[in-house]
């Protein structure tokens, strides 16, 4: 069930994906991981942070801090890091990725034929 969700694009870059994304209205949400200009393939940025993988716990790699997206900057993103390099595609359990209500992508990723497309990002609540 997707009660909290954003409407986000992907892209297939052969090896990884990247995601555009936007700043999350609700403070307790964040994007996990399994982890404009030009071309999204060769122009993002890497979230490289651990604690975004889904199994952190609430608090488990962030120092006991809870984490979220809300000042997230909009932009294409490439998730590279020992937490996971994608967006998982079932759901995540609430107060996991270290935040409050993570975030799992409702459907399969693109291949590198479908080029970019839109997705949905759901909260687990």
């Amino acid at each position: 069930f997707c009660e909290k969700h954003q409407e986000i694009r992907v892209k297939n870059c052969t090896g990884y994906f990247v995601y555009q994304l936007w700043p999350l209205p609700d403070e307790d949400a964040v994007y996990c991981t399994d982890s404009a200009l030009g071309d999204p393939c060769v122009t993002h940025t890497v979230l490289d942070q651990p604690w975004r993988s889904t199994n952190c716990s609430h608090t488990g790699r962030s120092g006991g801090t809870k984490m979220d997206d809300i000042n997230l900057a909009e932009g294409w993103y490439r998730f590279n890091s020992s937490g996971g390099w994608k967006i998982p595609e079932t759901v995540v359990p609430v107060n996991h990725c270290s935040g409050k209500y993570p975030g799992w992508l409702n459907g399969p990723h693109p291949s590198v034929g479908d080029g970019e497309v839109t997705r949905t990002v759901c909260f687990t609540v």
